[in-house]
């Protein structure tokens, strides 16, 4: 069937619906994959669905495909609507070189073209596109200062002057980058310094704007990534820092405060380089009065910039007094647990431990944060007694490596006692029991009827499970895999969900033999005669 023939061999009802999709624009896309040598089309109908053809060089339709769910055919209304649109194409394989070209053989076409004929393509080009004009005197403007040209480059994105709807990476990005890479080639600090707060500062000014977040979101931590590592090269006396200071801190004072990641960012810099007294007390009042913030997440965070100040510029004991008056905060129970752990202070970590697990019983990750902390203590004590038991809880919080050494710290006479009671509570629990740990204990003991029984109850674990048990039980293997080869087998509507149930049928010959996997596919056959699109992939699984 080639493009010139293909409305007689179709269906008359799908010829005409493919038709009236190709008239009504429904295809959204179309074009040539020279890696696949196909065409690839996106048709917009009750869903997006994706159609490829191939054609040979004399546009004879090889194969075709399409990821709807129709299979009461071989072909689609979608198929038909992109077979109308190559036909009014004529691609032929020249054709189809102009749809598709590679940056290697554009260069070569530039090269081969004079420079006149390029300048008059730029000027037509740059009459019909006032962003592309000003792209180009942004990058060749010989006579603007640095400053300048980063300045054109982020107006050059204004949200009037370019589609609002263009939410692509590149359309706030690329002249952000180009911004940067002027910064890196000043040679002189100071202008640097101005250089990148004038990009924060501008970018900045489009946070409003929620169709572009993630685009203005890149480039502030671009940016904000090579500030700081401008300032990772001064010198902890350098001037430059307290310059660099007191531009962030303008900065902060109006910068959006709901943009959390970068208040804390540009505080965290502040901290870096307030090295005069003067910096020194304006950051440490304004860190003060965000710890009464109305906004419970800045007011949560703000202890932990206080300390980190502190540990800056305050003494050692100052900081840990700060530290001890906020131990409600688990950041600073944490830091003061360890730091007693790390100074042998074992009894002390080990009541700050005790506490928080009472105090946050509204909170089992962070009882469970403190719970590992306190076996941390239990091994530096040899307390074998306690390490056990927490082992055994950890287990059953699906942590396997504790399973391993809960193994070591139980004598031998104990532990079918031990492992039994594991296998009891994990096997009330659901989500345990049905993701790794369960299984992962049954293969570590090789226990290997609990596992068969487990995949009888959970099919789709078979995959898995395969090779423990094919031996010991291949007629179950069998019937636990046929089981749920034809649970998938229901669930499929289209050609790719057909397509995947053959990997199934393979590991089903790799591990029962050829002789019940052909038994299935017929099966399947028989059963889904219906969908000539099934028995299509089905066929083709090689057994």
């Amino acid at each position: 069937m080639d493009l010139s023939n293909f409305e007689a061999l179709i269906d008359k009802a799908i010829i005409d619906r493919g038709y009236n999709y190709f008239i009504d624009n429904r295809i959204d896309l179309l074009y040539y994959d020279e890696d696949k040598q196909e065409w690839l089309a996106t048709i917009l109908g009750t869903d997006e669905y994706e159609v490829h053809v191939c054609l040979s060089n004399s546009n004879e339709i090889i194969e075709s495909y399409c990821d709807c769910p129709y299979d009461l055919g071989e072909y689609c209304k979608h198929q038909v609507a992109v077979f109308y649109a190559l036909d009014d194409l004529k691609p032929t394989p020249d054709k189809s070189s102009e749809h598709s070209i590679s940056t290697a053989e554009f260069e070569k076409l530039l090269n081969s073209v004079t420079k006149e004929d390029l300048i008059q393509l730029l000027l037509t080009l740059s009459a019909k596109d006032k962003d592309l004009k000003k792209r180009i005197c942004n990058q060749f403007s010989f006579n603007a200062t640095p400053i300048q040209k980063v300045k054109n480059l982020i107006s050059s994105i204004y949200f009037e002057e370019y589609d609002y709807y263009d939410t692509s990476y590149e359309t706030f990005t690329v002249p952000v980058t180009e911004a940067l890479e002027i910064c890196s080639t000043i040679d002189n600090p100071n202008t640097q310094l101005a250089l990148y707060c004038q990009l924060v500062e501008e970018i900045a000014l489009f946070f409003d704007d929620d169709d572009h977040y993630n685009q203005i979101y890149l480039a502030i931590e671009d940016t904000l990534s090579e500030l700081t590592q401008f300032i990772e090269t001064l010198s902890e006396d350098s001037p430059l820092r307290k310059k660099c200071f007191d531009s962030l801190f303008l900065l902060l004072e109006h910068f959006p405060h709901e943009q959390y990641d970068f208040i804390f960012e540009f505080i965290d810099l502040c901290i870096q380089t307030a090295n005069t007294t003067d910096s020194q007390t304006a950051l440490h009042s304004y860190l003060k009065k965000l710890q009464k913030s109305s906004d419970t997440f800045i007011a949560e965070e703000a202890p932990k910039l206080i300390y980190a100040f502190l540990e800056k510029y305050a003494s050692t004991e100052e900081a840990l007094a700060f530290a001890e008056n906020h131990i409600e905060n688990h950041f600073f129970r944490e830091l003061l647990i360890k730091k007693n752990i790390q100074e042998n202070q074992l009894d002390t970590a080990l009541q700050l431990c005790i506490e928080g697990e009472h105090s946050d019983t509204d909170s089992p990750n962070i009882v469970l944060r403190w719970q590992y902390l306190e076996y941390e203590i239990y091994v530096k004590q040899k307390n074998f007694l306690k390490q056990r038991e927490l082992a055994e809880q950890f287990v059953l919080e699906d942590n396997f490596s504790y399973f391993l050494v809960l193994k070591k710290l139980t004598p031998v006479i104990e532990w079918s006692t031990v492992i039994e009671r594991i296998l009891k509570s994990l096997n009330t629990n659901t989500a345990s029991y049905y993701e790794t740990i369960y299984p992962k204990i049954l293969i570590h003991e090789n226990l290997t009827e609990k596992l068969l029984t487990y995949c009888q109850e959970f099919p789709q674990r078979i995959l898995t499970y395969t090779s423990y048990l094919e031996k010991v039980y291949p007629i179950e293997v069998n019937k636990i895999f046929t089981l749920f080869i034809y649970g998938q087998a229901s669930q499929a509507n289209n050609r790719q969900a057909y397509r995947n149930i053959a990997p199934y049928i393979q590991q089903l010959r790799k591990s029962c033999g050829s002789k019940a996997a052909l038994a299935l596919r017929q099966d399947l056959m028989n059963s889904y005669k219906h969908r000539p699109a099934f028995i299509d992939e089905l066929s083709k699984i090689p057994l």
